[in-house]
């Protein structure tokens, strides 16, 4: 009954399956095939530090024709998985994500719910009106049946003994000192628009509304040993846009950017810093310095971003300047692009500096996981393709880049070596080496190994490949052919 009051509801959006989308072909495909296979062949020799790890990464992999409107955060969670069960036996395993949504289009043979691609419509309007008033029926299951996954097969939503029954971020932090899992969520139907949560040993111990003006997309925050710092950054949902045509989320350029910094179990509203419009994907790390007076974090940061066209999504978009993709600001930086900053916090006179680290965009930063929170020397950054603000080229990253913040020195690893194709790679993980017995237990903050999926345009398969972080040496370490592509993805 439930899913054919969708399946009825859903005939209020037109379908636009047929129409071309960038995300639906080439590598952003979807693979329908879930495998587990076993013995891969492996070029080099897989280092004693992996053995017995599982390298897992996660991607929209939609099971149906969207029907509306697609993009790329839309889609089904597929996690593909490569295990290194022995240095002679590396095994790949994909599965989808089997969350309540999953199974009940499974059921209905096809997508009844409505995603982010729908709702930046005109017509989602009704999409959002429409729900809401289901979601007030007594027999209508609501949108809480998130699904998680704790290995590749799916065992359900974790609730934290019964405690949590919420939205959670991509990107909750573990602290390395503590254990403690520090995360938020936020929302732009329910008040507060944001929440901030800690847990330890699987149960909540604390949590802080936070109110904001107006909601906002908040992907990701950042921890330091005492504090916590969420970002108040204009890209914005407002219902009342789409009324006029324009995108339930949109970058409002003449609003203000607030970082909030509060103490890790603050009773009460963080203190804000105000600064000038930007965005922010993914933080690389945040530390306190001078005694905890001043705080450093380390972010990409774009001046703008447009996730979105008033032309709909599907097309691809002749006319980028409409998009702001080539724009560029006084520094020379595309200002849709995202580029490696330091931001400093003083705590005591409440003002915020910022400076670039590099002239060159990339995104997925990541560092050492020991050092989260904590003063940090290295940072790993996935390097964007010269072609990237085209969009009608693979939104790739061609190249994995070093950064050291003591010297300002950096170094450079391609995804691929052949002149004649093109390779792309992902986020590249950062795995600490494991000492030996012969070994003092401390190891340099980059020693380790930098892990992630590569894909040359128009291969069937894709591979796994491992460098040594400490040498960046182009020659990988090891390389795991696998057995079928693996789309572009995200964690």
């Amino acid at each position: 009954l439930v899913w054919n009051m969708q399946r009825w509801m859903r005939r209020f959006v037109p379908s636009r399956a047929h129409m071309t989308n960038q995300y639906l072909s080439g590598n952003y495909a979807p693979v329908f095939q879930e495998m587990s296979t076993s013995n891969l062949r492996v070029e080099g020799q897989v280092p004693s530090s992996l053995v017995g790890g599982q390298f897992v990464r996660n991607g929209p992999n939609p099971k149906h024709p969207p029907r509306g409107s697609y993009h790329w955060f839309d889609g089904d969670g597929m996690l593909h998985g490569t295990y290194f069960q022995s240095d002679d036996n590396v095994c790949y395993t994909n599965r989808y994500v089997r969350t309540v949504r999953f199974l009940e289009e499974k059921e209905a043979r096809g997508a009844i719910f409505y995603k982010l691609g729908d709702i930046m419509e005109p017509e989602g309007m009704i999409t959002v009106l429409i729900w809401n008033m289901l979601q007030r029926l007594p027999f209508v299951r609501t949108l809480k049946g998130r699904g998680t996954a704790n290995t590749l097969s799916t065992v359900g939503q974790y609730n934290f003994h019964g405690q949590f029954n919420d939205a959670f971020t991509a990107h909750p932090k573990v602290c390395p000192i503590t254990g403690e899992l520090i995360f938020f969520r936020y929302s732009f139907q329910e008040k507060p628009s944001c929440k901030y949560f800690v847990a330890d040993q699987g149960k909540l111990t604390h949590e802080l509304d936070i109110e904001l003006d107006t909601p906002v997309m908040m992907h990701d925050f950042a921890i330091t040993e005492h504090y916590s710092i969420v970002m108040d950054l204009p890209l914005t949902f407002r219902v009342e846009r789409l009324l006029s045509g324009e995108p339930l989320i949109q970058f409002e350029r003449d609003r203000c950017a607030r970082f909030g910094i509060f103490p890790r179990h603050a009773a009460s509203s963080p203190v804000w810093f105000v600064t000038d419009p930007m965005y922010i994907f993914h933080t690389a790390n945040a530390w306190e310095e001078e005694d905890g007076k001043r705080i450093v974090l380390i972010a990409c940061r774009s001046e703008a971003v447009f996730l979105f066209s008033n032309k709909g999504m599907n097309q691809h978009q002749d006319d980028d300047e409409s998009l702001g993709l080539r724009e560029r600001n006084a520094r020379g930086e595309f200002v849709a692009s995202p580029y490696l900053y330091r931001f400093v916090f003083d705590l005591e006179t409440e003002v915020c500096s910022q400076e670039p680290l590099d002239v060159h965009p990339g995104e997925f930063p990541k560092i050492n996981p020991h050092k989260l929170g904590l003063p940090s020397r290295y940072i790993y950054l996935s390097v964007f393709a010269e072609d990237f603000v085209d969009p009608k080229s693979a939104i790739g990253f061609t190249s994995v880049k070093k950064y050291d913040l003591l010297t300002g020195e950096t170094s450079s690893i391609p995804f691929g070596h052949a002149a004649s194709t093109i390779t792309h790679g992902g986020e590249c993980v950062f795995v600490p080496r494991t000492p030996t017995e012969n070994e003092e237990q401390r190891l340099s903050e980059d020693d380790g190994y930098l892990i992630t999926y590569t894909h040359t345009n128009g291969a069937a398969t894709s591979q796994l490949k491992v460098w040594n972080a400490k040498t960046m040496d182009p020659e990988p370490v090891c390389v795991v052919h696998l057995p079928q592509r693996v789309p572009f993805g995200f964690h």
